[in-house]
């Protein structure tokens, strides 16, 4: 199939995502000659940097959540398709689809151009039976479940006798000393010393022990070490523990296993446990590293060409969190750092090119 569409036909874009960088490349695209779809699973855009404040209770889920139609309800050229996609054929320029909670979804939708920006989930490091234990916050819905979790927590110290189970239920471990990690701890100290400081009869909620568990020496490895060690004053400050050099080698619920650098574990009693640990690209990457024969990763990061397109496909752009970009004088694949602002940057840059190609 030509990678042209028909004459007299405008182009139809698929974009795959309603992340930073789909919107962003719907926004661009909004006045350009052409016919987009953007098909997602969820049928909001989710401002995801902000979900552990959700998680704390800190906002409400509208305050992070808007929905797409709403968002693109006066861009004519612009249509919302709820839908999971399950596959691609780049040969004759298809997305398989399948329908999302019961709301059916066309088997398949072609396209002239391919924008896929499917995200990533955290990563269990193959213990995916964790999760049941240890939720992340990556999620609106799993934002949810962790705030239900974090204030039952307290409820149930309040109103167990056991000074044993009552340190346990006051006792939050958090996996991963990224930056999600970080702000999810210190807002868990926050909610502890000062939001419900004055709410119980029986416990006092600032006597919550909170750990943030890191494997490396130090939080935020991939900022400067004086922003390492900024942050780690700042949550000492609200009560939370830094934890460093320190594997997480088992999870459940009743608590954590930990493993130091001479190989002793220890066993951290607690309820309530929050993963913000690794990162694993879509599933969709791997996909689409077989059918175009682009590098993935370990982490399943697919490696795009410099202009964010899938080697020998011109007409499929890869972008976001889920991509490695490669080096226009290197030729080496980087993970650009930050999430947010590189996908929006991304997203503007794939518009503009798909409008000058138009």
């Amino acid at each position: 199939m030509s990678n042209q569409p028909s004459a007299g036909q405008r182009p139809h874009v698929v974009v795959v995502g309603g992340g930073f960088a789909g919107i962003n490349t719907v926004k661009g695209l909004r006045d350009v000659p052409v016919d987009i779809t953007l098909v997602d699973r969820r049928n909001f855009h989710l401002f995801q940097p902000l979900t552990y404040q959700v998680a704390t209770g800190a906002l409400s889920p509208g305050e992070i959540a808007y929905p797409l139609r709403a968002l693109f309800k006066s861009s004519t050229n612009v249509t919302v398709l709820l839908g999971e996609v399950t596959g691609f054929d780049l040969d004759a320029h298809e997305v398989r689809l399948a329908g999302v909670a019961g709301v059916p979804a066309p088997p398949v939708l072609h396209y002239d151009i391919l924008v896929v920006g499917a995200g990533s989930a955290y990563s269990y490091f193959g213990h995916d039976e964790w999760a049941a234990s240890a939720p992340e916050v990556k999620s609106l819905e799993s934002a949810l479940a962790a705030r239900a979790r974090i204030l039952a927590a307290f409820e149930r110290a309040e109103a167990v006798e056991d000074p044993a189970e009552r340190q346990r239920e006051l006792t939050f471990v958090v996996v991963g000393g990224g930056p999600t990690g970080v702000e999810m701890a210190g807002q868990i100290g926050e909610l502890a010393r000062d939001t419900l400081a004055r709410d119980f009869r029986t416990i006092d909620s600032r006597a919550a022990r909170i750990l943030l568990v890191e494997a490396m020496d130090r939080l935020l490895g991939t900022f400067p070490p004086s922003l390492s060690a900024k942050a780690a004053r700042s949550l000492e400050q609200l009560g939370v523990t830094p934890t460093l050099n320190r594997t997480v080698v088992g999870v459940d619920d009743g608590g954590v296993d930990l493993k130091a650098p001479d190989g002793t574990i220890e066993r951290v009693p607690a309820r309530t446990i929050i993963w913000a640990a690794g990162v694993r690209a879509s599933s969709l990457t791997a996909q689409l590293g077989e059918l175009s024969g682009a590098e993935v990763d370990r982490s399943g990061h697919l490696t795009v060409e410099p202009d964010l397109t899938l080697p020998g496909h011109p007409e499929v752009f890869a972008v976001g969190d889920m991509v490695r970009v490669r080096d226009h004088r290197s030729g080496d694949p980087k993970t650009l750092p930050g999430v947010a602002p590189v996908a929006i940057q991304q997203g503007h840059y794939t518009a503009k090119a798909i409008a000058r190609r138009v």
